[in-house]
């Protein structure tokens, strides 16, 4: 199956966003590595795997924290208390 692939145009503002997105997911990820780590001397790429949905679910946990209104964000919490 072929898929039309169409010229887009993608704003400055859209492609700065996608680097820091990509910046904020090393940093996350990197992080989060080190902790599956722990007292390790040397960081593997089996820890950076490990890590992987930790990194994910940190990142939609922020997004959803600067993205959703804050009585969104109360009544969400609310709902899940219940």
């Amino acid at each position: 199956m072929k898929t039309k692939h169409t010229e887009q145009q993608i704003s400055r503002d859209a492609a700065m966003l996608a680097v820091e997105w990509k910046a904020r997911f090393a940093r996350e990820l990197q992080d989060a590595a080190c902790r599956v780590a722990q007292d390790a001397a040397i960081v593997t790429s089996e820890h950076y795997h490990q890590a992987l949905p930790h990194a994910i679910a940190a990142l939609v946990q922020q997004t959803e924290l600067e993205t959703t209104p804050l009585n969104a964000r109360e009544e969400t919490a609310s709902q899940r208390a219940a």
